[in-house]
């Protein structure tokens, strides 16, 4: 349960929408651990109705969330599988998802390290790894390896030069 005070914390400064699916996911994956039956059949039940048919945000019961992940504006989210590590944030229209097999890597999910920031529209599909600290630009579809603390924008995802590495070639970020 420590997963769902993180996530309630965390989503106090998001919407009472993004707490409510975030509670609910917690205690749908909690109460198929062991439950009564009827508990399982309710907690689940809701979770998908609330989550699923009235906000259209798909969030895979199989999926491993760490504690503390902030969900900005609840709406038109897929999570498929995978796993995303503690501190995440993800924004609106977004998709977590394989490259629709059913075996293989083409069936496989994206691993998301801790502390990511996932930008509105942002695509990441495939067994890909996601480092920590990671900025997943709005819009990018993601479907490489990202390092950890890089910037990816576009389509297909690219990464940002770091302000290090533009000094280090003789570029100023001043203008």
């Amino acid at each position: 349960m420590h997963g769902l005070f993180c996530d309630w914390q965390a989503n106090s400064v998001t919407s009472t929408k993004s707490r409510l699916v975030m509670v609910l996911f917690r205690l749908a994956q909690r109460s198929r651990q062991g439950m009564p039956a009827p508990v399982r059949i309710m907690s689940v039940g809701l979770f998908r109705v609330i989550a699923d048919w009235i906000f259209s945000c798909e969030l895979s019961l199989e999926t491993e969330i760490g504690p503390g992940f902030r969900l900005y504006h609840p709406h038109a989210i897929t999570i498929g599988g995978g796993r995303l590590g503690a501190n995440c944030s993800m924004r609106t229209v977004t998709v977590i998802g394989n490259k629709g097999g059913t075996s293989g890597p083409a069936a496989e999910f994206p691993t998301i390290g801790d502390n990511v920031d996932i930008g509105v529209g942002a695509l990441m599909l495939g067994p890909i790894t996601i480092g920590d600290g990671a900025v997943i630009g709005a819009g990018a579809v993601v479907v490489k390896d990202v390092p950890a603390g890089a910037t990816v924008v576009g389509n297909p995802a690219r990464e940002l030069a770091s302000a290090a590495s533009r000094n280090e070639r003789g570029l100023t970020t001043d203008r």
